[in-house]
């Protein structure tokens, strides 16, 4: 299984969470991921508030690019900068590296 790629590894996961938020009946508020090394998949958590007036979400992932090896980070940003003006309006960000040493970053928007 490939996994570097959440969204295709996780797409229930995904579909699911965004299930869970279109109802409304909760307002998402963060989101976790974690690679468990023993079944070589990543887990995707959403944090959510009841009580308050809820909203539809989206989950999506962006590539950003290699792991810089020092301390220059510039075109990393600048990616990860784009992708969040893709995203939509952002609620929250994750990001996690590959096995490959590449950078990703899953975004929570209102859908």
């Amino acid at each position: 299984m490939d996994h570097t790629d959440i969204l295709s590894v996780s797409g229930v996961t995904v579909r699911l969470a965004e299930d869970f938020a279109k109802d409304g009946s909760i307002a998402a508020k963060s989101i976790g991921i974690e690679f468990v090394e023993s079944t070589n998949q990543y887990l995707l958590s959403i944090g959510f508030a009841s009580g308050q007036p809820g909203y539809a979400i989206k989950v999506t992932e962006a590539v950003a690019g290699p792991l810089p090896q020092n301390d220059e980070a510039g075109e990393l940003c600048a990616a990860l900068e784009s992708a969040a003006a893709k995203a939509g309006e952002v609620i929250c960000h994750e990001l996690y590296v590959d096995a490959e040493s590449v950078v990703h970053m899953v975004f929570m928007a209102q859908a």
